[in-house]
């Protein structure tokens, strides 16, 4: 089994995404009883001090995925996800139900890019990612390849109160219930919190 040893020799080297692929192996198996209070500290102050912001720490797909291709429940999900700062969720199969599980999962707390690209959420799901209230560091949201609908559009603001260090919000191939011109309604309801806005639309309507 990996030792306290062999994370910190892991993290002091340059970092990098190749850098924390290998200390994502090393954290694997330290989960539970089997993660010190020694080994969370060093890891929390070290991320804290020596880690950039614009390097992402992504969590393992097998940490978040299911052998079907489905979000596994995040209760179920590897505990040492709160060291990690990106979540790649697309293409898992996410519809409204497990949205609003992802919502009110503590794992979200340190995550900084989200992205749902491709999956099937909807107006509920939509309202409750956005009211989540985990999201306090993120900076990037992506959820592209989803449906949108006008009564997602009057749900935007929640990202003022929810999200207040969002930068960036991408729903490009957005499935549309109703008309293309709620991609201009969009886009200015996403500028208005501040936030960079990458907006498009499918060929397709519901």
């Amino acid at each position: 089994m990996a030792t306290f040893g062999d994370l910190r020799s892991a993290l002091q080297n340059t970092p990098s995404v190749e850098t924390w692929a290998a200390v994502c192996v090393i954290l694997e198996p330290l989960k539970g009883k089997k993660m010190t209070v020694e080994i969370d500290s060093y890891l929390t102050d070290t991320l804290a001090h020596q880690w950039p912001e614009d390097v992402p720490r992504v969590a393992p797909r097998a940490w978040v995925e299911l052998a079907s291709g489905a979000m596994k429940t995040p209760k179920r999900w590897n505990p040492n996800i709160k060291y990690c700062d990106a979540l790649d969720l697309r293409e898992l199969q996410i519809n409204n139900k497990r949205a609003a599980a992802l919502a009110g999962s503590p794992l979200l707390a340190t995550i900084r890019h989200l992205d749902l690209t491709l999956n099937e959420v909807s107006r509920s799901g939509f309202r409750d990612l956005f009211s989540s209230p985990h999201l306090g560091e993120l900076r990037e949201f992506v959820c592209s390849e989803n449906y949108f609908s006008k009564g997602t559009l009057a749900d935007v603001p929640l990202l003022a109160t929810h999200a207040p260090r969002l930068e960036r919000f991408t729903f490009e191939g957005a499935r549309y219930e109703g008309l293309d011109g709620y991609v201009t309604e969009l886009e200015a309801a996403v500028k208005a919190l501040g936030v960079e806005a990458k907006i498009s639309t499918d060929s397709g309507l519901w």
